[in-house]
């Protein structure tokens, strides 16, 4: 029985290159507990799916809506700068506005 969060999970925690073992220790819990949620057995309790949330860099709404990937990727991106100082946000937006005129050279 396969749901979203389980697939959405499972999903992440393979593409960090993460095994079973490595996230739930980072969360505290057993790799046999992470397998039956990402085979939908079982469903975290919201302070669990939290801490999954945050270590896996999870969009949380990828978990319960079907959007477009390129959305989770400027929300991820956004995500994280909002972690940086303001400087180096700056840093940040200098980096895309070349890489944006790079692109249009390539095009």
């Amino acid at each position: 029985m396969e749901n979203r969060i389980a697939r959405v999970i499972r999903q992440k925690r393979m593409q960090k290159g993460m095994t079973q073992e490595q996230l739930a220790e980072l969360i505290d819990k057993s790799a046999g507990f992470i397998g039956q949620i990402e085979r939908a057995e079982t469903y975290p309790s919201s302070p669990v799916l939290a801490k999954i949330i945050e270590v896996l860099g999870i969009d949380a709404n990828t978990l319960f809506f079907d959007i477009d990937e390129s959305s989770v990727v400027a929300r991820e991106i956004s995500i994280r700068a909002q972690r940086l100082s303001p400087e180096k946000q700056n840093y940040i937006l200098d980096m895309i506005s070349l890489m944006e005129r790079y692109f249009k050279k390539d095009n």
